[in-house]
């Protein structure tokens, strides 16, 4: 009897262990990561707010340029008439005044641009993870968040390919 008892045992044990190791591997959690870096550097979106920021950048030193020009040529005036010195200031401050106001513009600007590109891919991330039941994408970054993960979980490909589709697409029907 103690061996029926045993064997009975030994059979349930492995049965139990058997049941486990299926309920494990069958409902196994996806997680998975993408290279932060590679998805910002190559996301079409994110060269399109750096084209935008360039061409506000390029109008902003414009006139820039003329203030400055204006003043430089005040400055080198051969006839310096009676108010001379009061334009010539007047000069100097407006170009200084708008260069202080527009560097800090263009500052707000990019983090305004850059945050719009995060709050997209961080919003398609969560979408794509969800869709393709993920419980967890992980995002690398240069100071090591991510020490090591399997190339296989890597999604940085799949997502920056469906992400610039989407970008192109939504571009494409606003023009």
């Amino acid at each position: 009897m103690n061996k029926n008892l045993l064997s009975g045992i030994a059979i349930g044990l492995v049965l139990n262990l058997l049941v486990l190791g299926i309920y494990h591997f069958s409902f196994k959690e996806k997680i998975a990561y993408v290279k932060t870096g590679v998805i910002l550097e190559k996301y079409s979106g994110m060269k399109q707010a750096n084209d935008q920021f360039q061409q506000e950048l390029k109008s902003v030193q414009q006139t820039a340029d003329t203030l400055r020009a204006r003043y430089e040529t005040l400055k080198n005036a051969n006839q310096k008439t009676a108010d001379w010195g009061y334009k010539l200031g007047v000069a100097e401050r407006d170009f200084q005044q708008y260069s202080q106001n527009a560097q800090q513009q263009l500052q707000q600007k990019q983090q305004q641009l850059t945050a719009d590109v995060l709050d997209r891919v961080n919003s398609f991330i969560e979408n794509y993870g969800k869709k393709n039941g993920y419980k967890i994408i992980l995002g690398t970054t240069q100071d090591g968040s991510l020490l090591y993960g399997e190339p296989g979980a890597d999604l940085t490909d799949q997502i920056l390919s469906e992400l610039n589709s989407s970008t192109d697409k939504s571009s494409s029907a606003k023009k």
